[in-house]
C-alpha cells in the first residue's frame, strides 16, 4: 500500500467516524425528545382523568338541591 492509499483511508476512516458521531448526537436528541414527549403524555393524561372526574360531578343530578355556588364550589 502506497503513502497516498494510506492516507485516502485514513481522510475516509475520519469522515466514518464524524458521520458516526453526527448519527450518536442526532439519536441521543430523538431520545431526549420522546422521553419530554412520554413526560407530556403522562401529564395529559393525568389533566384529562381529573377533567373527566369534574364533568362526571357535573352531570350527576344534584340529589340534595343545593345553591349554584355550591355546585360551583362541588367541581372545584
Amino acid at each position: 500500500m502506497t503513502q497516498g492509499q494510506k492516507m485516502n483511508w485514513l481522510t475516509r476512516g475520519e469522515i466514518l467516524h464524524g458521520d458516526f458521531e453526527e448519527l450518536q448526537e442526532n439519536f441521543r436528541v430523538l431520545g431526549k425528545h420522546l422521553t419530554n414527549a412520554a413526560g407530556c403524555y403522562a401529564e395529559t393524561e393525568k389533566s384529562l382523568t381529573k377533567l373527566d372526574a369534574k364533568l362526571s360531578r357535573v352531570e350527576q343530578p344534584q340529589l340534595n338541591a343545593g345553591s349554584t355556588e355550591d355546585s360551583v364550589q362541588a367541581v372545584r
